[in-house]
């Protein structure tokens, strides 16, 4: 483990020193200048290595300390990087595995952008907004971190007020609360801009949490806010709020502020509420009206209620109050509309915190554990004291002793218990128990693994068990996870590699546990645990179907670059999906798993991995293409994502001179079209190396058919030098319909366009390129025109003489070019050449040098058809007539 973080230390700081070279050096030119390149390319590569090491991969500046993952280091050879990042407003980068290099030369130029554009974006947080890069996060630097042109720091307050927050903690402080907050929020799963305007709100607010304690068991409670009274149900609300008699009917009119009347809800005791007086005759139910309006979801109106959903029976589920309540305090309003919470004023802070809570717990990406340190640290900076009123009376001298960790234990475990119990509740049908209840039971496993307090937990069980009626074989279930819980990592790994066939509930610890070996770095252990699940692959027989469902969320949740394990699994993958005696439905599993297989090695660059399980696929998918076409030849399309695709096209170019790699990436190319086909056009487009545009047009003519109609749509593209290059793209890969498309480009007004039309309608070699070509030889340029008219004369297609004669009569200021044509009609062999040689002799519009050189073309010809032509000609007059009958003569004599 010790050697490990060294390593990954070590390559952290290499990759470090290349980055602030790069950076260095892209702001001294820019990220496009040449000399750039290099160590753009140098540093790539060392991040790329680091990124297959350790996966996703932060590299920033916190506290004068160098962040490498979660490790902290220093090097004071990379202080200009630490100014430089500073200067902009950043703090980290954080790499994601598959990053290409073209995006990480975007990243570079963000880093190395001017302080004035930056300024000129809005800040910041604006400019990186507008410039979000995929498989990369550029996180901004806190307002007291920022530095300026020279390097120097700018605090965001008057110097004696920092000085004195300095000297009172309170900037820490404050940090370290919302830092809490934020972190709390990501534990469950909330959306990165979501989590920013919350704590922008809270920071805006001066916003400690002071007086804000966790929730007690009492979530009947409804706080009375000022003007809000408690009436019964059978009264009228509408009329106790505009201060009027009750009637004793029960209208429920709008209350003060357009509110509506709601609920007082009974305590657990069978007792009214706090701040009720009365009961209904018949329910025994009162309603607040007035005053500012209150959520009615579950939550107490003070916001010290139980999380929703820990309500006793008859409680308001969550989310079925009032709809028409209005915002009438200060608190995070984009975070609750985001999230559906109702709009309410004090209970907003305990809203966040119940929320976030249930989150960890109940959402698979949630982190009940992060959930739980979180919430610790937000009590540690708030005080128990303050939250010791909240709870029940007969448990407050308990708590008072109770430090914020064991006191957030408890609201934790709670919380689980409740929602458990929650959904114990709501089972309806025998498969829906069983279903419910393998989710009430990983409730609490989560809690478990984030307060690590089994022993306490088992104390709650019973008061559990007994309020929701929990069955005796889920009882037992229950003590299995908490036995298990006990359980030290090897002795749980033991016994994992113990099963051969797993149950939702073991499959779920192997997943639990493979995840702790991730975060300990004990990939080898990983790995196995991963390989032996797969060996249900081998046995003879059925496979069974649930076994294989897993697969894919197994391959999701474990890094994949140990050599070893991709290779084992997709040859037995590969076995399940060639196998004749499968259902189809387990057909299409096996070639789902592989394709998430290959998507997930592909961000490690195991393209060896991505090549086999494509030629696997591509075999099942031959035997019968009818029948394959929605599970393997769907699969073949899917099999790299995007960022792998640009990966391989940018390998490609790198290695363009290992013919072995070419092939391999070709191959994978066609695997993934049509999306990998529109890649390597773009990367055409944008290739300004005109040693790697020739690569890249071969590379489209080895992807197939399907690149021909992707070149068509470039073909009327604005720009010259796209049309020219996709003119290579239709040469390369010899379309025998070239013809009817290339017109455009071969009358194009670029010569260099007509050039590369030219040479593609050549190679084409098809029986229409000849007529293409002499239609269009008007609009070619002169040095292009000289070479149309030797491919013409060495063709001599018949279908020629029409476009020849017309350019001839058009032509009419290139002498040159209008006789070579006339050489052109005369090598070709068929009696129409003949006649419209004659026909051009006739057009007196046409320069006496022209017609000359149509008479001598028909003069050294001796078939009868041409003498013939010469002696109609003859009779007419004119000086070109008399040279008609001289040659006659000749021809006569000669014979």
């Amino acid at each position: 483990m010790s050697d490990n973080k060294q390593q990954i230390k070590a390559l952290g700081l290499r990759f470090a020193r290349g980055l602030q070279m790069t950076v260095k050096t892209a702001v001294m030119f820019t990220v496009d200048h040449k000399s750039v390149e290099r160590p753009i390319q140098q540093s790539f590569e060392l991040l790329n290595t680091l990124l297959k090491e350790v996966g996703q991969f932060t590299f920033g500046f916190v506290d004068n300390q160098i962040m490498l993952n979660n490790l902290l280091t220093t090097d004071p050879s990379l202080r200009h990087l630490e100014t430089e990042f500073l200067k902009r407003g950043v703090t980290a980068v954080t790499f994601e595995p598959g990053l290409t290099l073209a995006r990480y030369r975007k990243v570079i130029s963000l880093l190395a952008s001017s302080s004035k554009a930056i300024e000129d974006a809005g800040g910041t947080l604006s400019f990186l907004d507008k410039n979000e890069v995929e498989g990369a996060r550029i996180l901004p630097a806190s307002k007291n971190q920022k530095k300026d042109e020279q390097g120097d720091t700018i605090i965001d307050t008057d110097s004696e007020a920092y000085i004195l927050s300095k000297q009172m903690g309170e900037e820490q402080g404050s940090r370290d609360f919302l830092d809490s907050i934020d972190a709390l929020l990501d534990s469950g799963c909330f959306d990165p801009s979501v989590r920013n305007d919350v704590v922008s709100e809270f920071a805006g607010q001066q916003f400690d949490g002071s007086g804000h304690g966790v929730p007690i068991k009492m979530p009947n409670l409804v706080a009375l806010k000022e003007g809000q009274i408690v009436v019964d149900a059978t009264g009228d609300p509408g009329a106790a709020a505009e201060g009027k008699e009750h009637t004793g009917q029960q209208n429920f009119g709008a209350g003060s502020g357009g509110s509506g009347g709601f609920p007082a809800r009974e305590g657990s005791n069978g007792e009214a509420g706090t701040g009720a007086s009365g009961s209904d005759a018949l329910s025994g139910k009162r309603y607040v009206v007035g005053g500012p309006a209150v959520a009615d979801n579950g939550i107490s109106g003070t916001g010290h209620g139980a999380p929703v959903g820990y309500s006793t029976r008859g409680s308001v589920p969550a989310g079925e109050g009032p709809q028409n309540q209005g915002d009438v305090g200060p608190s995070p309003s984009s975070w609750r509309n985001a999230h559906g919470l109702r709009n309410t004023r004090s209970g907003s802070f305990m809203e966040m915190v119940e929320a976030s809570v249930q989150r960890s717990l109940l959402e698979e990406r949630g982190n009940p554990q992060k959930s739980y340190t979180s919430l610790a640290r937000i009590l540690r900076n708030t005080g128990v004291d303050k939250i010791l009123d909240n709870f029940p009376t007969e448990r407050r001298q308990e708590l008072t002793s109770l430090p914020p960790e064991r006191l957030a234990a408890e609201y934790i475990e709670d919380t689980a218990l409740q929602l458990a119990g929650k959904k114990l509740q709501s089972a309806e049908g025998q498969t829906q128990k069983l279903l419910i209840e393998e989710d009430a039971v990983r409730l609490l496993a989560r809690s478990l693994q984030a307060t690590q307090m089994a022993d306490r937990l088992a104390q709650k069980l019973a008061k559990f068990i007994q309020e929701f009626a929990v069955p005796p074989h889920l009882q037992e279930k229950i003590r299995e996870e908490l036995q298990w819980s006990t359980l030290s990592g090897p002795k749980r790994y033991d016994r994992l590699m113990a099963i051969k066939h797993y149950s939702s509930t073991e499959f779920r610890r192997l997943i639990d546990l493979a995840k702790e070996f991730i975060k300990a770095r004990e990939m080898n252990l990983v790995t196995a645990l991963a390989t032996h699940y797969f060996d249900f692959l081998d046995e003879p027989g059925q496979i069974d179907v649930t076994e294989l469902s897993r697969a894919p969320e197994l391959i999701r949740s474990i890094p994949l670059a140990q050599a070893g394990f991709s290779s084992k699994t997709i040859e037995r993958l590969g076995r399940a999906l060639m196998r004749e005696d499968l259902s189809d439905f387990i057909h299409a599993q096996a070639a789902t798993a592989l394709t998430i297989l290959a998507q997930s090695v592909a961000s490690f660059e195991s393209f060896q991995d991505v090549l086999a399980i494509g030629n696997v696929l591509e075999s099942s998918f031959n035997r019968d293409t009818e029948k394959h076409k929605k599970c393997c030849g769907i699969s073949l399309g899917r099999l790299l994502p995007a960022a792998a695709i640009d990966r391989i096209i940018e390998l490609f170019l790198l290695q363009r001179g290992d013919s072995v790699w070419s092939k391999s990436s070709a191959t994978l190319l066609r695997f993934a079209a049509p999306a990998s086909i529109e890649s390597v056009f773009n990367h055409l487009i944008d290739e300004r190396d005109a040693r790697n545009r020739l690569a890249l047009i071969r590379l489209i003519g080895h992807l197939g058919k399907a690149s021909i109609e992707v070149a068509y749509k470039y073909l009327k593209d604005e720009r010259w030098y796209v049309v020219r290059n996709i003119c290579g793209v239709l040469a390369e890969l010899k379309d025998p319909d070239l013809a009817d498309h290339i017109v455009p480009a071969l009358e194009h007004h670029d010569a260099r366009v007509q050039q590369a039309a030219l040479k593609a309608l050549v190679r084409s070699r098809t029986v229409r390129a000849a007529p293409v070509l002499a239609g269009s030889l008007l609009k070619l340029a002169p040095n292009i025109l000289d070479e149309a008219l030797d491919e013409l004369m060495f063709l001599r297609h018949v279908k020629t003489i029409e476009g020849l004669e017309a350019f001839i009569c058009g032509a009419v200021s290139n002498l040159a070019a209008s006789r070579k044509a006339i050489q052109v009609l005369n090598a070709i062999d068929v009696d129409e050449a003949l006649e419209s040689l004659a026909t051009l002799l006739r057009n007196e519009k046409l320069e006496i040098i022209v017609r000359r050189a149509a008479l001598q073309a028909l003069s050294n010809n001796r078939s009868d058809e041409a003498i013939a032509l010469l002696e109609e000609f003859a009779k007419t007059h004119g000086p070109l007539a008399d040279e008609a009958g001289n040659a006659l003569k000749k021809a006569a004599g000669a014979k």
